[in-house]
C-alpha cells in the first residue's frame, strides 16, 4: 500500500508520518514538503491513498488533489487541514476523509477503516459506476462524472430541484405543479418537463435515480451525491453551511430561514 504525504510544514510533515506509520506499519510512505514534487513522484508511482494539507504555497491542496485524481482516479484523498470550512468543497473532489489538524492516530485510523476505494483499484481498473452530483447550497445544479448537465427546459432543473428537497419522498405531479406555478394550469407544460428530465438521464444512462409511479415522482436519495443530504446527515460539519439553499427558487425560502438558525 503505497501512501502519499504532502504538507508544507516540515514539522508537522513529519509528524503526521509518524502518526501514519504508527497505524499502518507495513504501508509504503511517501512524504514531499513541496506539492509539485508530489505530483512529479505520482507520475511514476502509483499511488493509494494521498493526505493532503489543504493550505499550502504555490499548489493548494485542492488543485494537488485533483491533479492526482486526472492520473488515478480512484485514489483515496485524506485532507488534513486546521479549517473546517474547506469541507464542502473536499466533498466536490469525493474525498475519502477530512481531518482537522492536531492529526492523531484514532483520526487516522478511522480514515483508512473507511475508504472510499479498495486498496489497488488502481490506475487502470475499472471506471466508477456514473455519478450524479447535486449542489443545493447557493444555486441548485447538476452534474454527472463532473460535466454540467443541460435540459431542454430550464423548469427541468427547477422539476428536478424540488424533488431533491422532497427528499424522497413520492410527489404528485399536481403537488409539483402547484409549486412550480402556484395556482396557474400548466398540465400539458409539466408533462414535457417530465418527459425531458426522465430522457435526459436516460442519455446520461442514470435514469435510475428516479421513481416513477403513474402521476408521481421521487428521487432516489441513495443513488446521487448531494451536499444537503450529507450536510443533514452529519457528513459536512454545520460550520461549513454557508449561502443560500436553491438561491435561485422562490419556493426555498422557507428552508432558507430554518438553515440560517441551525
Amino acid at each position: 500500500m503505497n501512501i502519499l504525504l504532502v504538507d508544507d510544514e516540515i514539522l508537522l510533515l513529519e509528524k503526521l508520518k509518524r502518526t501514519v506509520a504508527a497505524v499502518a506499519p507495513d504501508a509504503d510512505l511517501y512524504a514531499f514538503s513541496k506539492a509539485r514534487e508530489a505530483l512529479e513522484f505520482t507520475q511514476t508511482t502509483p499511488i493509494d491513498i494521498a493526505f493532503l494539507d489543504i493550505n499550502m504555497r504555490i499548489l493548494s491542496g485542492m488543485e494537488l488533489a485533483n491533479q492526482i485524481q486526472a492520473i488515478y482516479p480512484k485514489v483515496n484523498i485524506i485532507f488534513c487541514t486546521g479549517y473546517a470550512e474547506y469541507a464542502l468543497d473536499a466533498h466536490d473532489l469525493h474525498c475519502s476523509g477530512y481531518l482537522l489538524k492536531p492529526v492523531s492516530e484514532e483520526k487516522v485510523a478511522d480514515a483508512l477503516n473507511n475508504l472510499r476505494y479498495p486498496i489497488g483499484s488502481g490506475k487502470d481498473s475499472e471506471e466508477p459506476k456514473k455519478r450524479v452530483e447535486i449542489h443545493c447550497f447557493g444555486n441548485f445544479n447538476v452534474t454527472i462524472d463532473g460535466v454540467p448537465v443541460h435540459f431542454k427546459y430550464e423548469k427541468t432543473r427547477e422539476l428536478l430541484a424540488y424533488l431533491v428537497d422532497r427528499q424522497g419522498a413520492l410527489t404528485s405531479l399536481a403537488e409539483i405543479a402547484a409549486v412550480l406555478w402556484e395556482d396557474e394550469e400548466h398540465e400539458y407544460y409539466l408533462k414535457s418537463l417530465r418527459r425531458d428530465l426522465i430522457l435526459t438521464l436516460e442519455e446520461a444512462g442514470c435514469s435510475d435515480i428516479l421513481e416513477k409511479e403513474r402521476g408521481k415522482l421521487a428521487i432516489l436519495p441513495e443513488k446521487i451525491s448531494c451536499d444537503y443530504y450529507d450536510w443533514r446527515s452529519g457528513k459536512i460539519p454545520s460550520s461549513s453551511y454557508s449561502g443560500e439553499y436553491m438561491a435561485q427558487y422562490s419556493w426555498a425560502e422557507y428552508m432558507n430561514g430554518l438553515l440560517m438558525e441551525v
